[in-house]
C-alpha cells in the first residue's frame, strides 16, 4: 500500500480503529519515510500525503488514553467536522427557497 501511494496520496478510513501497535508502525512510516514489505528484509523509501477519516472524536479518545495518542500528538492535522446526515437534510430542504 505504501509503495503504491509513493508520490501521491494515501487515504486511510476509520483511523480511530487502529490498535496501538499499528499506530506505532504507521508513525514510523510517516516520520522516516521507510517501510519493509511483508516478508522482506530491505527498507524501501516512500513519500506520500496522508489523508485520514474517522467517525470518532480522536481528541476525546486521547484524553481517555484509549488510543490514537501517538498519531494525534505527532502528526499535524486539519480537522473537518461534518454534521450527521439527519441534520444536513433539514438544511438541504431550505436551500431551494433561497435561490
Amino acid at each position: 500500500m505504501f509503495a503504491l501511494a509513493n508520490g501521491g496520496a494515501l487515504f486511510l478510513d476509520e483511523i480511530g480503529e487502529l490498535t496501538f501497535a499499528l499506530q506505532t508502525q504507521l508513525l514510523r512510516v510517516i516520520q522516516e519515510h521507510t517501510f519493509k514489505r511483508v516478508g522482506g528484509n530491505a527498507w524501501q523509501r516512500t513519500s506520500f500525503r496522508l489523508v485520514c477519516a474517522t467517525n470518532r472524536n480522536l481528541l476525546a479518545q486521547v484524553k481517555k488514553a484509549n488510543s490514537a495518542r501517538i498519531f494525534i500528538t505527532v502528526s499535524p492535522a486539519i480537522s473537518v467536522i461534518c454534521l450527521p446526515c439527519g441534520n444536513a437534510l433539514k438544511t438541504f430542504f431550505c436551500w431551494p427557497g433561497t435561490f
